[in-house]
């Protein structure tokens, strides 16, 4: 949460694969208040550092995404680094993306949501 375990896993050595993907926003709060506020945004805008230079200024391998034509090949260079270090990718993704499925506060697990595209083919099949 703060970003300083990106110089822990450097000082160790500790070759964890750190994946950011950077919509500019937190996230989730925005999906829950687009779902269920009728997109009243409130403080979720996000002003991020450049993750890259971060990650680097710690001694840690850092490569950025923002092409959906580099993504093979940037995945491809981030799930073969070797393990010495950490490695950080950060992919810079559509700001208005939700995830899902989703499990709203106070459902059960089979009162998830599903995405829009989903939840057809889901009715479709019952």
């Amino acid at each position: 949460m703060t970003a300083m375990e990106l110089a822990t896993a450097s000082q160790y050595s500790i070759g964890v694969k750190i994946l950011v993907l950077n919509n500019e926003f937190q996230g989730m709060v925005q999906q829950l208040q687009d779902l269920f506020y009728e997109n009243r945004h409130s403080h979720t805008r996000m002003v991020n550092p450049d993750f890259v230079l971060l990650a680097r200024s710690m001694g840690v391998h850092a490569i950025r995404c923002e092409r959906m034509e580099d993504l093979e090949s940037k995945m491809k260079e981030f799930l073969e680094y070797d393990g010495s270090r950490p490695v950080l990718m950060e992919c810079l993704v559509e700001k208005n993306e939700h995830v899902f499925p989703m499990v709203p506060a106070g459902t059960a697990l089979h009162d998830q949501l599903l995405h829009p595209n989903l939840r057809e083919t889901a009715k479709k099949s019952n």
